[in-house]
């Protein structure tokens, strides 16, 4: 069902994205082969799911990631009990900041629904965890919060910062200002 939903997403998001195939070819071609791109452990690639979330004053929050060390959208892999791809980012978003669901409200119309963004990015070899280099396609959702980060999680999460938008990567800050202009 998960698969299904996924194969859904790509598809509605390449109607609305058209320009974005060649990020996701890779992946399409993975789902034809049958390979199991929700499993973590499949190091060909998989998918995970990540949330952007704007404060009223436009600055989108950002976690500095444990193991790689980085800044990133809160996000990560997908479980079972996770019923589609915007469902794994609320998840995500929610076990590592503490930002309750209930406050989460809508930011517009499409983007509720919808991936806002996914991006390609290569994760590099975890020696500690046996893990190969491997490639992640993050589909990110955009949310606001009536609610502020709370207790953050420490097992993934060092700490967090709230960016403004010409403070993001170059790509994000690019995406997200041509896609909020349509």
């Amino acid at each position: 069902m998960l698969l299904q939903s996924i194969e859904h997403t790509i598809q509605e998001y390449l109607s609305r994205f058209d320009s974005d195939a060649a990020i996701l070819t890779d992946l399409t071609m993975l789902i034809q082969d049958g390979v199991n791109i929700t499993s973590r452990k499949e190091f060909r690639g998989h998918v995970t799911c990540g949330a952007i979330l704007f404060e009223p004053d436009g600055s989108i929050l950002m976690v500095h990631h444990r193991a790689l060390g980085k800044w990133f959208l809160p996000g990560g892999h997908i479980e079972g009990t996770d019923e589609c791809l915007r469902d794994a980012a609320i998840r995500e978003l929610i076990e590592e900041t503490d930002i309750k669901q209930s406050d989460l409200v809508p930011f517009n119309s499409w983007v509720d629904r919808e991936p806002f963004d996914v991006d390609r990015h290569i994760i590099p070899a975890n020696v500690n965890r046996n893990e190969p280099a491997h490639i992640h396609w993050d589909f990110r959702y955009i949310f606001q919060a009536n609610s502020q980060v709370g207790k953050i999680q420490l097992a993934e999460i060092m700490d967090w910062k709230y960016l403004k938008t010409e403070a993001l990567p170059p790509t994000l800050r690019d995406r997200i200002r041509s896609r909020l202009s349509d």
